[in-house]
């Protein structure tokens, strides 16, 4: 049986299950899909991988430098 994860936020929910409903996808997925884009990283790493990113941009001669499919996961949130 598997785990369960039991949340005390209305408004977590809500949200939850809001975006579950968009996504069309099971309400447990999309929160590992939201935790897993979280990724635990903290905010200095996470400044640290988008300067890498734009720095990677401004090499290159390709106009904007990078692709903006670079900065978002396969559902569409911020890496």
């Amino acid at each position: 049986m598997p785990r369960q994860l039991n949340i005390r936020s209305d408004r977590a929910v809500d949200l939850a299950h809001d975006l579950a409903h968009k996504l069309k996808k099971p309400v447990a997925r999309v929160v590992e899909e939201a935790l897993e884009a979280y990724g635990g990283e903290t905010p200095e790493e996470r400044l640290d991988r988008w300067k890498k990113m734009l720095a990677k941009g401004h090499k290159q001669d390709n106009g904007c430098g990078f692709e903006i499919e670079d900065m978002y996961d396969e559902i569409g949130l911020p890496k």
